[in-house]
């Protein structure tokens, strides 16, 4: 990161998330299309962990990596990961000096975990790819493989659907979370919101019954 700050022909832009699952902010999708409109035609979206929930990135980008340690998790691990289902490549990272035995282990168990699993996209199987920052082992091959991945997908159509279909969903989610922040911060909702919440909890009504109290009462509010 510190050679690639320098670089000018790079541009960098750190983005909190404000507490937003997934990895990623609310605006991260128009983030990216600013910047390829200005001309940028690579751009990488790291998030902010490798937790289960970091997987709204994938309906963002063209490929979706899974960067892991080695002795990071056994096979069975792996494969309860829903992000790993998803993953068009894993790289084990830290493949260097007495690492490299683990992160060779590593590789075998991602890519026998992977055997389980159905991919993502039906025209590739997702690869398991170690590298080293440290002595750039891997890298090389690790770019000719999103190259690769970029033909497949273009070759069979996938790159236009994906991209069409995540325009879709990236502007439900939008309506979703808009409705949301309106509903939540409503004022007639505000102030029964508590009251609903406690009768839920106690057992007194269901919570279909609370979510249905709050949502007739939103509708017949005539300043929402």
């Amino acid at each position: 990161m510190p050679n690639l700050s320098k670089d000018h022909r790079a541009f960098i832009r750190p983005s909190p998330t404000c507490g937003i699952l997934g990895g990623v902010t609310r605006t991260t999708s128009d983030s990216i299309n600013l910047v390829e409109a200005a001309g940028f035609d690579v751009v990488f979206v790291e998030t902010v962990g490798s937790g289960q929930n970091e997987y709204v990135v994938a309906d963002m980008t063209d490929i979706f990596v899974v960067i892991i340690s080695p002795g990071a998790g056994d096979e069975l691990q792996a494969m309860k990961r829903g992000i790993m289902e998803l993953s068009h490549v894993v790289i084990v990272n830290k493949s260097d000096g007495d690492l490299i035995p683990a992160a060779r282990r590593t590789q075998g168990e991602y890519i026998s975990a992977l055997k389980f699993m159905t991919p993502e996209n039906t025209h590739w199987k997702p690869k398991v790819i170690r590298v080293s920052s440290v002595t750039g082992e891997g890298i090389p091959e690790c770019w000719d493989l999103f190259q690769k991945f970029r033909e497949t997908a273009i070759s069979s159509d996938e790159f236009v659907k994906r991209r069409s279909a995540q325009s879709t969903m990236r502007m439900w989610r939008f309506i979703e979370e808009h409705l949301q922040s309106s509903f939540k911060s409503n004022s007639t909702i505000q102030a029964m919101r508590r009251g609903i919440e406690e009768a839920v909890s106690s057992g007194r009504i269901t919570s279909s019954a609370g979510a249905l109290l709050l949502i007739d009462a939103f509708r017949e509010d005539p300043c929402r």
